[in-house]
């Protein structure tokens, strides 16, 4: 049996808020820093660049898989007490009950969306109660709920989805985030501990899950963090038809470092454009790079060479077009950099490399370095 209760090893899959700009006119000011070896982050300089052409935002309410206890839907009446739950009812718009143990679970099974690959972003509820410290929401792929595996788990390993609650006396909306990556594939049954406490009332207004493709359809262009089959980076947003133009002093020797992608299962186009600004404003970019991406879920590295408009000062168009208007596209980690010349002769290459290498060990004891001190040479080249 596969479940999310019971899995040992978290794995990252949160997913960072993308920031929202609205769209402006006119033409960014451009940097009149002269060029140097140093690299241009997109990410950094975002908050002058000139969004065109946005998408007007989609329902950020229209949420795939959520149960709302103020309406007379039949799925709010398919939660059920798994156990230390008593007393389980809707009443007054609210799913009520009584906790008799310190791990009371409620539970509901899924039966759309389970062909979906969209990940999870959060699962999102409100509720009240009287008493505990935290709650708590796990998931259960396979189709048959063994509900005593997922007891002897519970009892057994801390939860992996958890977050604090606090007894009141009105409802309050919390977010639990996921630290591994779940697809809605995987969530057959949801499991639900509202509170650790025993003797404790509850009452849940709504309950939903929000995935990525939601999350995402009502932002505008931004910067999020991104991760893609277990590779994150920090990306620029856009939905298309949109346009990103920035005002930039390109290096000496200047290439744009690049990777695409997007969750989208039709086509998605990207494409990078160069403008001079000595041209007025008014010319056609000249168009360095179109890729259309079939598959999604991936990132595909798209380094762009910039060595025509070495030194000058141009506009940069990052632009995304698809057949529905709202497409997006991840533009990942996107940094102009400055190429180190080759070593030809005396004196040569002697330009500092972009860059730091970070070198991470875990579990390395400092008490067991001859470096701080340990009468054995565990590590000579490190000290």
């Amino acid at each position: 049996m596969t479940d999310h209760f019971s899995r040992s090893k978290s794995r990252l899959g949160l997913l960072l808020p993308a920031l929202s700009l609205l769209a402006a006119c006119g033409q960014p000011p451009f940097d009149e820093t002269p060029p140097g070896p140093g690299a241009i982050r997109l990410v950094d300089v975002f908050p002058s660049a000139i969004v065109d052409n946005t998408p007007a935002a989609a329902d950020e309410t229209a949420y795939r898989s959520q149960w709302r206890f103020d309406e007379p839907a039949a799925d709010a009446q398919d939660w059920r007490a798994g156990s230390g739950v008593a007393g389980l009812e809707v009443r007054d718009g609210r799913l009520r009950g009584r906790s008799t143990t310190e791990l009371p679970i409620l539970h509901v099974e899924r039966t759309t969306g389970l062909d979906d690959s969209d990940l999870l972003h959060a699962v999102e509820l409100r509720l009240r109660v009287s008493q505990g410290a935290n709650l708590c929401v796990g998931f259960v792929e396979e189709k048959t709920l063994d509900f005593d595996r997922v007891l002897d788990y519970a009892r057994s390993e801390p939860c992996p989805m958890t977050v604090p609650i606090v007894p009141a006396d009105r409802s309050r909306t919390f977010t639990v985030t996921s630290p591994f990556p779940v697809a809605s594939s995987g969530i057959r049954h949801l499991l639900l501990q509202p509170t650790d406490a025993a003797g404790a009332e509850f009452e849940i207004e709504w309950v939903r899950l929000v995935f990525r493709k939601e999350h995402l359809a009502g932002l505008r262009s931004g910067i999020s963090w991104q991760g893609l089959a277990a590779i994150y980076r920090e990306t620029l947003v856009t939905r298309a038809p949109e346009t990103v133009r920035f005002a930039l002093r390109l290096p000496a020797r200047p290439w744009l470092d690049l990777t695409l992608a997007t969750l989208e299962e039709g086509p998605v186009t990207f494409r990078v454009g160069v403008t001079r600004a000595r041209g007025g404003g008014g010319e056609t970019p000249t168009v360095l790079l179109e890729r259309t991406l079939t598959r999604s879920g991936r990132w595909e590295s798209a380094p762009v060479e910039l060595a025509e408009f070495a030194g000058e000062a141009v506009t940069l168009s990052l632009s995304l077009t698809a057949a529905d208007d709202g497409a997006l596209g991840f533009w990942g980690a996107p940094v102009v950099r400055n190429r180190v010349p080759a070593a030809t002769g005396a004196g040569a290459g002697r330009e500092t490399p972009q860059g730091v290498i970070l070198i991470v060990a875990d579990t390395l004891r400092s008490d067991h370095l001859d470096a701080y001190g340990y009468p054995r040479p565990t590590a000579p080249v490190l000290s």
